[in-house]
């Protein structure tokens, strides 16, 4: 694979990062905002893969938990945002059967999305759940597989 011919390669990008119209649909009555910082960074990789003709998919485990969002089971399928395809994991908002459901979905969905010998995973090692599944699916079929830390956990819990 040649990796510097962005044309032919498809990037599944496994993170939280949502569409903002999306994301402003979900959390826009939520009693706790989900963190901006990771959504942004996410988002603003993505785009730029795109841009630099990169077939990039979205595939996400949204920040959905019990003090942010009071539904049970979410389910956003897959949605179109600036030309880039969001695939998301269903969630159970349910803490470790969330975890587990969001490991089994990326893996399966990343075996659903990848394209035989043209396929490079990058994940956001800070959401583990989404990345385990990733990583798992790109071992199995022998995908190059690319760790991002977004941020600093200790500066994201300070603020700092």
């Amino acid at each position: 694979m040649n990796l510097y011919d962005t044309n032919n390669i498809r990037i599944i990008y496994a993170s939280s990062a949502m569409g903002e119209k999306t994301f402003s649909d979900i959390f826009i009555n939520s009693k706790n905002i989900p963190g901006q910082q990771a959504q942004k960074f996410n988002r603003l990789l993505i785009k730029g893969l795109k841009l630099n003709g990169a077939d990039v998919i979205g595939l996400s485990t949204p920040p959905v938990t019990t003090s942010n969002l009071d539904k049970k089971f979410i389910v956003l399928g897959k949605k179109i945002e600036d030309e880039i395809l969001f695939s998301y994991v269903p969630v159970i908002n349910i803490p470790i059967l969330k975890n587990i459901l969001n490991i089994a979905g990326s893996f399966f969905k990343t075996l659903k999305y990848r394209k035989k010998n043209k396929t490079i995973i990058v994940c956001d090692v800070l959401n583990v759940s989404v990345s385990l599944g990733a990583v798992f699916a790109g071992i199995l079929v022998g995908c190059p597989i690319v760790g991002i830390v977004t941020d600093i956990p200790e500066l994201m819990v300070t603020g700092y």
